[in-house]
């Protein structure tokens, strides 16, 4: 399996036919090629990251062919499971092996994100399934943004765009549309920001050191048309995952920290149900009450179920914003009284 570390949207836009304008020349090899698939805005508005699929990445296609339009996945099988790649020099994803537009009749796509080395099936009435369960690794650096298309209908023979040339040889006289996938996301997406409660005084510093997301669930099976696409291996093996890291810490105060952006650092987790005492983060930090000349360590260990989030959805991202606070030391101060102590009698 493929490692990715690119992508975090969420997709949901809905494909859009392919275009049935035939061109007025073709290449004599009319290979079946892909343009640069896309990666929607996520479903929570928190902005968007990542909506252009990576070159370095390669993605599994299936095809039917049909000699008229439709709406639905059907027809005669063209081909299966096979795995387009980027080629730098057509600016597009290719097939291997190649495959070629037949001369009548139209061709329909849907895509799963990354190519995948076991196989999996598509049909219209479950959609991409994965019924061995899906692992996402026990750490961040075994994260996969597993991503899938919708199908993109009634294909005909990919056209070219006519470009202005004013050399006498056929080198740039056309340039290689492909066929247009929308990706999806299929996993959930989780983000820290941290910043302190208020405004301290200006000897008091902080210091994040560490995020870690613990007791996630890394297993499960995932059937696309389901209600609830993912049932997660709640008996299965759980990971821990580091959302944050640095040495010898990244100071902050009032001010927000998007502490996964700060190393590049993105957790993309199987979606499941938050449990009481299962997924919990654990933030350590340090304090300092002289300007940074000494650092005193501090943990914090939360419960997620005791967030607002009651689980995390398929093609969504959660944003956490921890709040860390001080109490401020207040005295109280008392005057113990006089002990009554006799000094005795004195006669003169």
């Amino acid at each position: 399996m493929k490692k990715s570390f690119f992508l975090a949207a969420v997709a949901i836009t809905v494909l859009a036919g392919c275009a049935k304008n035939e061109p007025a020349q073709l290449a004599q090899e009319e290979s079946i090629t892909f343009f640069a698939p896309v990666v929607g805005p996520q479903t929570k508005v928190y902005g968007e990251i990542g909506a252009n699929y990576n070159t370095g990445e390669s993605f599994d296609v299936w095809c039917v062919h049909n000699t008229a339009d439709i709406t639905e996945w059907g027809g005669t099988a063209y081909f299966s499971d096979v795995e387009a790649t980027y080629d730098s020099g057509l600016g597009g994803w290719t097939l291997s092996p190649k495959y070629y537009w037949p001369a009548t009749g139209e061709l329909s796509f849907v895509a799963l994100s990354p190519s995948l080395d076991n196989t999996i099936a598509y049909d219209h009435a479950n959609g991409f399934q994965i019924t061995s369960a899906w692992s996402q690794g026990a750490n961040q650096d075994a994260i996969v943004d597993l991503m899938y298309s919708e199908p993109t209908f009634n294909c005909v023979k990919a056209s070219f765009v006519n470009a202005y040339n004013d050399n006498d040889d056929d080198s740039g006289d056309y340039k290689y549309n492909g066929v247009d996938i929308n990706f999806k996301h299929a996993l959930s997406y989780i983000l820290f920001n941290v910043k302190t409660t208020a405004n301290y005084s200006a000897t008091t510093k902080f210091r994040l050191n560490t995020i870690t997301l613990s007791g996630v669930y890394t297993t499960g099976t995932f059937n696309q048309k389901a209600y609830d696409p993912w049932t997660e291996n709640t008996a299965g093996a759980t990971g821990t995952y580091v959302a944050f890291t640095d040495t010898p810490g990244l100071e902050f105060g009032n001010s927000a920290v998007l502490a996964a952006a700060a190393t590049g650092k993105e957790i993309i987790l199987l979606p499941q149900e938050l449990t009481a005492g299962q997924q919990k983060i654990t933030v350590n930090y340090q304090i300092s009450t002289d300007n940074g000349t000494t650092w005193i360590d501090q943990v914090q260990e939360v419960d997620l179920k005791n967030a607002t989030v009651a689980e995390w959805e398929m093609g969504k991202k959660y944003t956490y914003n921890l709040s860390i606070g001080m109490t401020e030391i207040i005295f109280d101060p008392a005057v113990t009284y006089w002990s009554e102590v006799a000094g005795g009698d004195i006669t003169f």
